[in-house]
């Protein structure tokens, strides 16, 4: 008998180890959305970095707000700092990055700009993919923003592809 609960006790620990969360794979939701294309050999991937705790600030309204920011001074008249107790804005160092701004009209739909790839096509054009997910309506409106931050030796005309 006690063979058999040790037996039993064994095959218990054997599948809990093989259901803990460090076999599992790592994804995330953005991850599950973005699907899995070889890039063409005509493309290569840009590097960037995803600015967070940003928000588009009240008092731009119905302006246009240029793709490509260049400058402290520009992207401070259009964003501000949303810090929280414990995350800070990520730092952006204009004097060797810009950022490329998407910026969605104003909604009561709960939106998410996720971004996806950021590539170099033959003729020298950077093309910023990224996913915008619409869930449920909301009692506010907002400005979906979605912030990058790339090297400024990455020059190039900026196209916008929207998934």
């Amino acid at each position: 008998m006690t063979v058999q609960i040790k037996a039993f006790f064994a095959a218990g620990l054997f599948l809990a180890a093989c259901q803990s969360p460090d076999n599992s794979p790592k994804t995330s939701s953005a991850d599950s959305l973005i699907s899995k294309t070889a890039v063409p050999a005509t493309q290569a991937d840009i590097p960037y970095k995803v600015l967070e705790h940003y928000f588009l600030k009240n008092t731009v309204k119905n302006q246009t707000v240029p793709l490509k920011i260049e400058s402290e001074d520009q992207f401070e008249k259009t964003f501000g700092a949303a810090a929280t107790m414990k995350k800070r804005p990520t730092p952006v160092y204009f004097d060797r990055e810009y950022v490329i701004a998407v910026i969605k009209p104003e909604t009561d739909t709960a939106t998410i700009l996720v971004p996806v790839s950021l590539l170099r096509d033959s003729s020298n054009n950077i093309i910023f993919s990224y996913i915008n997910r619409k869930a449920d309506r909301q009692s506010f409106t907002m400005r979906p923003v979605l912030l990058i931050a790339v090297n400024k030796t990455e020059q190039g005309n900026i196209q916008l592809n929207e998934r």
